[in-house]
């Protein structure tokens, strides 16, 4: 019979016993066609610097499941609503990836989607400001969650594009999140 208190001294040791990899820059990563930086591995990635948009391109690209990207409280700013800057971050639309995370920063300026995580499966989005996106501020696919987030100021109404502030999935849930004064409606889901 193994006692409880071997079992968990079993458990710490392994746990401290291992090495912890040290999370990738996104700043360091090239980019693609449409982006600045790209992300093609599953692992966990950081800004170790604002991302600033430069005209027909996006801040961030995922095109791989299991990310997390932690913005390290740092911004991903494009050059406007109304400007040829793309997304700021966005997951591959010709992928159906999942687990992706978000977290810790801000998402700004961007002529299109401030988070566009529509074919994914899982996410997670905590702890982000996203305003003055000319599309909508978050989209994402199904089973996600968005924590205390703010989204302000995005989604231009036009007769053409009427982006929501949020757009989830079926199975998503929103936390302790303010949406207000964007162009259309604020959810929806």
């Amino acid at each position: 019979i193994v006692s409880p208190l071997a079992i968990i001294v079993s458990v710490v040791v392994l746990a401290t016993s291992g090495v912890c990899a040290q999370p990738t820059s996104v700043n360091s990563l090239s980019g693609a066609s449409n982006c600045m930086h790209r992300i093609t591995a599953s692992g966990s990635y950081v800004l170790n610097a604002n991302i600033v948009g430069t005209a027909s391109k996006g801040g961030s690209g995922i095109a791989a499941g299991n990310v997390t990207v932690d913005l390290n409280g740092f911004s991903v700013i494009g050059l406007g609503p109304t400007s040829s800057t793309l997304f700021g971050i966005r997951t591959d639309p010709s992928l159906t990836l999942s687990n992706i995370a978000v977290r810790t920063g801000s998402v700004s300026k961007w002529g299109e989607r401030g988070i566009d995580l529509e074919d994914t499966i899982n996410a997670m989005i905590i702890d982000i400001m996203i305003n003055n996106c000319g599309d909508g501020g978050i989209v994402s696919g199904f089973a996600t969650t968005i924590d205390r987030c703010i989204v302000t100021f995005n989604a231009r109404q036009t007769e053409s594009a009427q982006e929501p502030a949020i757009k989830v999935g079926r199975n998503s849930q929103i936390i302790s999140t303010v949406i207000e004064n964007n162009g259309f409606v604020g959810i929806d889901c």
